[in-house]
């Protein structure tokens, strides 16, 4: 059973269709009302529609250039609604946009660059917090009594030198730990100026006590002075401690002044340990003609003429000249190397 409720698709019609529809209407119209002679009697609107009219032949024109729009833009499987359908858009629309294009930057729109700021001050302000933050732990760490100095001992010497090096260090008790290694970093070179015996200083920490290692020069000898004996370094100076009992294995030096101290050490620290423990004194004996003639004593029994800046050279040869000797005498190394006894001495 056929709906008798559908009504079927209207037809669309380009504009130029429905004038010539309403022409042909409004044809039929005027031979219903006066027959052929009523021609005369056409209203204006019919007028105005006429074919070749001014408006028919714009209408025309119109309708062929949307048919061939239309034509262009159509595809087989979608039909476009007429273009008398759809909507149009206000030409007041574009400048807006374009007015909107143009507006300035808000404070609440974001700019591309926003982000790479922000980023920037956090790092600043960062870094502000953290050199805050170790500014404050330092100080604190300063004030409290775990980061003072409770004591300074100094190991590998004597007890002068020992004490002669602490006050060199100017390191005392109840000073901060911060000041321990910067205060010795200037202080290597002032111990070293005024404690001339001391060859190097290390700085160690055991907890809060600050120990200060001490090596010396070695010993080469010992030196009178006043009754008193006193070490004789290889850098030649003399230690600051006065030596009770002496070890018999060392020389003991007289009449030296200090510049010529200072050589003969150097030349005696050259020297082989088994010539060195032979030697008992060395005495100090410059004359016109050799300003630099010293004269030793033996263990043995025998004596040695010799001079300061040739002393390690020759006094390597002692050995073996001593053991050529029939009897005690004489070694002289002041000019070649020759020995003769005592009693041709004597004459």
């Amino acid at each position: 059973m056929a709906n008798i409720f559908h009504r079927p698709h209207r037809e669309e019609l380009t504009p130029w269709e429905r004038a010539e529809r309403r022409k042909k209407r409004a044809e039929k119209h005027q031979v219903k009302e006066g027959g052929p002679d009523a021609s005369h009697k056409t209203s204006p609107s019919v007028k105005k529609r006429e074919k070749g009219s001014l408006e028919w032949l714009k209408a025309k024109a119109k309708t062929k250039r949307l048919l061939k729009l239309q034509s262009q833009h159509d595809t087989p499987t979608k039909k476009e609604p007429p273009v008398a359908q759809q909507p149009l858009q206000p030409i007041e629309q574009a400048p807006v946009k374009e007015a909107e294009e143009q507006l300035p930057i808000t404070t609440t729109q974001k700019s591309p660059k926003e982000p790479h700021r922000l980023s920037r001050v956090r790092r600043r302000a960062l870094v502000l917090v953290l050199c805050f933050a170790v500014a404050v732990v330092v100080t604190v760490i300063s004030i409290l009594p775990v980061s003072r100095i409770s004591s300074v001992r100094v190991t590998g010497t004597d007890n002068a030198t020992g004490q002669a090096v602490v006050q060199a260090s100017q390191l005392r008790p109840h000073q901060s730990l911060i000041t321990v290694y910067p205060r010795m970093f200037a202080g290597d070179r002032r111990i070293k100026r005024e404690v001339n015996s001391v060859r190097r200083v290390t700085v160690r920490l055991v907890g809060r006590q600050v120990v200060l290692r001490v090596q010396e020069y070695p010993i080469v000898g010992y030196q009178r002075k006043g009754g008193q004996y006193y070490k004789v370094l290889a850098s030649g100076a003399v230690g600051l401690t006065k030596i009770r009992r002496i070890n018999g294995n060392y020389p003991i030096f007289y009449g030296f002044k200090p510049r010529e101290l200072r050589a003969m050490a150097a030349q005696v620290n050259r020297l082989p340990v088994k010539v060195r423990q032979a030697i008992s004194e060395i005495h100090a004996q410059p004359n016109r003609v050799d300003p630099q003639r010293v004269h030793l004593y033996m263990n043995s029994g025998n004596e040695v003429i010799a001079r300061v800046d040739t002393f390690a050279t020759k006094m390597k040869y002692y050995p073996a000249i001593a053991a050529k000797m029939k009897a005690k005498g004489v070694v002289d190394f002041e000019v070649g190397a020759y020995s003769y006894p005592f009693s041709d001495k004597n004459k």
